[in-house]
């Protein structure tokens, strides 16, 4: 997904940009944001270097309808966007809809990151505001075609449980699909307690790629993550296992984080040690950023990980602004 607004995602609040536009018409409240976003990446190969130009762009709409004092209804939809390219596609990204109700929790449908992504998988790069993954490896944890997720708080735990799915062929209008239908689920717990979060999950994978309709080589993961926010500094601690459904051979990565806030500037380091089967490789990823005004930043970062020749390493130089 495109990043969001860095220090509200490192204190752990969802939030659709800088400067997200908020209005009313009755008992329906509406939140809309632009964000656009410019680099250049440099790609380390085999043999010699390469220089991209890269853009990305979001438009975000967000709608709450109250229904009471407990339950209201919620919609969501996202459509990115290359800015610096004409007559390109526009490609949906996190749309879902559902009830929230106070008391009870909440359900929703859609195609959107699982909790497990947005809050273990990625828990060593969430600072990284570049279009390219300038941050360590992550696991695949999917879940984002179909899916429906339910939700429910007690007390400083709150409990996640999800399902999606996928076909083995394509769904049209026209062709409906007759493949194969399988099945992922997800469960995750979280804590929260003043500075601290704590999360721990599994997840299976559905038999194919939501989007692709082949095979996926991804049958299960397992981790945890712990972030501890002191003051403008924010620490994170992430270990995670991801098992192949082809061979079974699991990848294990453990890490840590720390991103730190100083005025107008941002920083941060992760390192990660990732093992395939007996293979190990370290990985490390570096970020600065400096904020111009108020949902404009101009950021650097580096990411090494530690291959051969250092082939796949990443150097992104860009900004990023929210209307």
């Amino acid at each position: 997904m495109f990043k969001k607004t860095l220090a509200a995602v490192a204190v752990g609040m969802l939030a659709l940009g800088a400067q997200a536009a908020e209005f009313t018409s009755g008992d329906v409240a509406f939140q809309v944001n632009l964000d656009a976003q410019a680099e250049v990446l440099q790609t380390k190969a085999a043999s010699s270097d390469s220089m991209t130009f890269n853009g990305a762009g979001q438009f975000q709409l967000k709608a709450t309808k109250k229904v009471n004092d407990d339950l209201s209804v919620f919609g969501q939809l996202e459509l990115d966007f290359d800015p610096v390219m004409d007559n390109q596609a526009a490609l949906a990204d996190d749309m879902k809809i559902g009830l929230s109700s106070k008391s009870l929790g909440s359900i929703q449908f859609g195609q959107y990151d699982s909790y497990m992504e947005d809050n273990i998988a990625e828990a060593l790069g969430y600072f990284n505001p570049a279009n390219a993954d300038i941050k360590v490896s992550e696991p695949s944890i999917g879940g984002r075609g179909r899916q429906i997720q339910f939700m429910s708080k007690f007390g400083d735990f709150t409990g996640v449980l999800s399902f999606s799915s996928s076909n083995s062929i394509a769904h049209t209008t026209t062709a409906p699909s007759t493949g194969d239908i399988s099945w992922g689920n997800s469960v995750v717990l979280g804590y929260q307690s003043g500075p601290l979060r704590a999360y721990i999950g599994t997840s299976s994978r559905p038999s194919y790629v939501s989007d692709t309709y082949v095979l996926d080589t991804t049958k299960s993961n397992v981790g945890a993550s712990v972030y501890y926010t002191f003051g403008s500094t924010t620490t994170v601690s992430a270990l995670t296992m991801t098992t192949t459904s082809t061979s079974n051979v699991d990848t294990k990565r453990n890490g840590l984080a720390v991103y730190h806030v100083m005025g107008d500037f941002d920083m941060a380091a992760a390192i990660q040690q990732k093992s395939v089967g007996t293979t190990s490789t370290s990985e490390y990823t570096l970020h600065g950023g400096y904020t111009v005004t108020k949902g404009t930043k101009f950021y650097v970062g580096v990411l090494n990980l530690g291959a051969t020749n250092g082939v796949g390493d990443l150097i992104a130089v860009g900004y990023t602004t929210s209307f």
